[in-house]
């Protein structure tokens, strides 16, 4: 706070100098803008939860959730490498990743589902490049969840701000159990290209979109062969880009033709 008073000084006067007083009078402050704000004494109490015990850094924090959590992703890989859990199926790999930045961990969860992302391809030109290792099909970070969120409201936080040894043994505990009742669900069923189409235009704040959801629905309906799906989907998916900027509106009806197009080519 010192120094942002310094700084303002010296923007307002053009020359830096010391501080006239050590302390703020605060008599003529309003009562109402002295009481702390609910939301940081939240976070504070958050952050206090999990910080109890000897320090503990990033690397033994994925170590010991990564460990907590491989008995019971049976059909899953750790790739210490990439911090993330990999259960490959017929069609694609269903990804579970384990995120921690700014003393806070989340996980990021989802699929990739190698045939909707060829249709893509073939259809769109949307290039697939090398072997993916991250969900693009569809996915959540739970950054995005929780008891606030407008998009996944979750009965629990599903952030956790790690900083102790005993703040690491409660949340190991509580990740384990999001994982089994949350995660692994969410990753299983999106195995399926219905429940992916289902959830992206039925759902929408279950998945983070920030890949082409369009050519993604379109995809989904050419590969499941349901031509009456494409009309239903494009009138709903107009609905929901009216709000985004008109390039993005363009490239739905440019996808919308492209995939009529081709479906009669194809017949």
């Amino acid at each position: 706070m010192k120094a942002g008073c310094l700084a303002a000084i010296e923007v307002m006067e053009g020359a830096p100098r010391e501080l006239r007083r050590q302390r703020r009078d605060w008599s003529d402050v309003p009562a109402a803008l002295l009481e702390p704000d609910p939301i940081a004494l939240e976070v504070h109490k958050r952050f206090e939860r999990y910080a109890g015990g000897e320090r503990v850094r990033k690397k033994e924090i994925l170590q010991t959730i990564s460990r907590k959590l491989a008995p019971v992703l049976n059909d899953f890989r750790y790739y210490m490498s990439a911090e993330q859990f990999r259960g490959p199926f017929t069609d694609g790999t269903s990804y579970i990743a384990l995120s921690y930045a700014k003393g806070v961990l989340a996980i990021r969860f989802g699929v990739h589902h190698e045939k909707i992302e060829s249709l893509k391809h073939g259809l769109f030109s949307i290039a697939v490049g090398s072997a993916q290792h991250f969900p693009t099909t569809i996915s959540k970070f739970s950054y995005n969840m929780g008891p606030r969120s407008p998009h996944w409201p979750h009965p629990t936080e599903a952030t956790w701000p790690i900083s102790g040894s005993e703040g690491l043994t409660l949340a190991g505990k509580e990740i384990k159990a999001f994982v089994l009742e949350t995660v692994v669900p969410y990753v299983l069923m999106h195995r399926e290209p219905f429940a992916i189409r289902s959830t992206l235009l039925h759902e929408p704040g279950r998945a983070d979109v920030s890949f082409p959801i369009g050519a993604t629905i379109f995809a989904i309906d050419f590969l499941c062969r349901k031509r009456d799906w494409v009309t239903e989907d494009y009138k709903i998916l107009c609905e929901r880009y009216a709000k985004f900027a008109q390039a993005k509106r363009d490239e739905l009806e440019e996808r919308y033709a492209t995939t009529i197009a081709r479906w009669d080519d194809a017949i």
